[in-house]
Parts: C-alpha cells; sequence; structure tokens
C-alpha cells in the first residue's frame, strides 16, 4: 500500500520573496496593471524558499502555490518561477480582481479546503488563523527569508 501524497499549499507574494505591494505593514491595492507588472518582475525570491520548496518536490511532496494574482498575469507569475529555478506542482491563481479582503480570503480558503494540504505557509497571519479555527490545518507565517526554516515545516507535515 502507497503512502498517501503529501500536499503543501503555499502563497505566492510574500510567501516565496518579499510581497512588493507592502508599505509601513498595510497592503496596498490601488496599483495600476504596469505598476503591478513591474513590482512582480523586481520581486526577488527568498532564497531559502527555492531550495525548501524544491526540495520538497524533490521528496514527492506536492507542493502548490495559492495566490490572489489574477489569472491574466500568469505568463509573469510562471515566468518569474521559472526565471528563479522554483519546481512546483500547480500554480492556482484567482479567476479575476478581488474586490475585497473578504473575498480574497473565501477564494483562498474554498482552494485551501479543497486540497486539504498537510500544511499552508502564508505571510497573512489572520488567514491562517481562520484556516487552522475553520478547516483544521496547520499553518507556518513567513515574513523574511529566515521563517522558511526547513526543520519547523518538515515538523508540521509530518505531524498531520
Amino acid at each position: 500500500m502507497s503512502k498517501p501524497t503529501k500536499i503543501i499549499a503555499t502563497d505566492f507574494d510574500g510567501a516565496l520573496g518579499p510581497n512588493p505591494f507592502i508599505a509601513d505593514k498595510q497592503l496596498i491595492v490601488d496599483y495600476s496593471i504596469e505598476e503591478k507588472i513591474d513590482g512582480w518582475t523586481r520581486m526577488q525570491p527568498f532564497p531559502n524558499a527555492v531550495d525548501i520548496i524544491n526540495g520538497f518536490m524533490n521528496q514527492s511532496i506536492v507542493v502548490v502555490i495559492v495566490t490572489g494574482r489574477e489569472e491574466r498575469f500568469r505568463h509573469i507569475s510562471e515566468a518569474w518561477l521559472k526565471l528563479y529555478g522554483f519546481n512546483y506542482s500547480q500554480l492556482i491563481m484567482i479567476p479575476k480582481a478581488w474586490q475585497s479582503y473578504t473575498q480574497y480570503t473565501q477564494f483562498k480558503m474554498g482552494i485551501i479546503k479543497s486540497l486539504y494540504p498537510a500544511v499552508v505557509i502564508d505571510d497573512d497571519f489572520d488567514l491562517l488563523i481562520a484556516i487552522r479555527q475553520t478547516i483544521g490545518i496547520k499553518g507556518h507565517l513567513i515574513t523574511r527569508n529566515e521563517d522558511w526554516d526547513l526543520q519547523k515545516i518538515s515538523i508540521l507535515l509530518e505531524g498531520e
């Protein structure tokens, strides 16, 4: 009998690299399309994120990136992931621009509920708490490169 597939769900902006749209710890949403594209293409990855994500993929752990980026920006997002050498199983993007934080969290929580990963990695503390309380899935908060801690994430992954 084979072991069940383990899944890790991770956010994109703020988890794989510093969110280019955070100022004074506040998310700024009033950017033009050109400014969004510029911010995303200039974002540098967290080095530990690349190593750890790729290490999980090498262990046959499914890595799904769940992002609030709109589907129409898939080519830019996939190009960035390829440029920095991220290996992943799937990239799930929001179908259209979200109008409120509530709409965004409902989208993300619906995806997480359907995937039912062992661990959710995100830079949104409130979202991680909501996922834990409503779905029962453990989360790992990322706000900087050092938060990509293989030992801590592995403990969460094994403790499912």
